[in-house]
C-alpha cells in the first residue's frame, strides 16, 4: 500500500468503511500540527470487454446515494486477493464471467485516503449466470462501443474517476494513447484504434 500512515498515528475513529487516523506532524517552521487520513480497505475497479468488443457499463442506486454512472467493482473482502476480488464483483454485479484478467493500475489515488485500488482489464467477458446483488444495490448493465465508453467518462455523473483520470491523462500523449490501444488490442484481440478514428 502506498503512502502508509506514519509509526505516530493513532486511531481516533472506527467505522463501518473508514478508519480515522491523527498525528502529531512537525511543520516547516519547527511548530506541529495535527494531521490525519482516513483508512479503508482495499478497492478493486474494472474496464471489462465482451468477446463482441462492448465495454460494459454500469447505473447504480444505492439507498444513501442518487444514481450514478460507472464501472463493475466493489471492496476487497476479508480473506480475498484484488484479483479475487474482481473476478467475484464483476459476476455479481453484472453476471458476465472473463477469460483473461490484466492488472492495468495499482495505486493510491487520494492522498487523504490509504487504500490501494487495483484496476484490472478484464477481456473475453461472457454472459454465465443473472445477477446475485447486495439488498442495497440496484444495477443496471449496459454495453457501449469503445466511443460511447470514452465519451461516458467525462460524464458528470461518472463516478470512477480513478479510470477517467488515467485514461484523460493518457490522451494527452498520443504515443502513451497509441500503446493503450494497442494493449487493448493484445489483450482482447480488437483494434480498438480503427474504432477509435472511424
Amino acid at each position: 500500500m502506498q503512502n502508509k500512515l506514519p509509526k505516530n498515528a493513532i486511531k481516533v475513529f472506527s467505522g463501518v468503511i473508514y478508519d480515522a487516523y491523527q498525528w502529531q506532524q512537525k511543520l516547516y517552521d519547527g511548530t506541529y500540527a495535527t494531521f490525519e487520513k482516513l483508512v479503508r480497505g482495499d478497492i478493486v475497479n474494472m474496464i471489462p470487454i465482451t468477446i463482441e468488443g462492448k465495454i460494459i457499463t454500469t447505473k447504480q442506486s444505492q439507498p444513501s446515494h442518487q444514481s450514478f454512472l460507472g464501472m463493475p467493482g466493489g471492496k476487497v473482502d476479508p480473506g480475498e486477493n484484488c484479483l479475487e476480488a474482481a473476478k467475484r464483483e464483476l459476476l455479481e454485479e453484472t453476471g458476465y464471467q472473463a477469460k483473461s484478467w490484466h492488472l492495468w493500475r495499482q495505486k493510491q489515488f487520494l492522498s487523504n485516503i490509504v487504500c490501494d485500488t487495483c484496476v484490472y482489464i478484464a477481456t473475453g467477458c461472457e454472459k454465465v449466470a443473472p445477477q446475485n446483488l447486495d439488498a442495497g444495490e440496484k444495477i443496471d448493465v449496459n454495453l457501449l462501443n469503445f466511443q460511447q465508453w470514452l465519451d461516458l467518462l467525462a460524464d458528470d455523473n461518472f463516478r470512477d474517476f480513478e479510470i477517467s483520470i488515467e485514461i484523460f491523462k493518457l490522451k494527452q500523449n498520443s504515443q502513451k494513447w497509441h500503446g493503450f490501444l494497442k494493449l487493448l488490442k493484445t489483450l482482447s484481440g480488437i483494434d480498438f484504434y480503427e474504432v477509435n478514428n472511424s
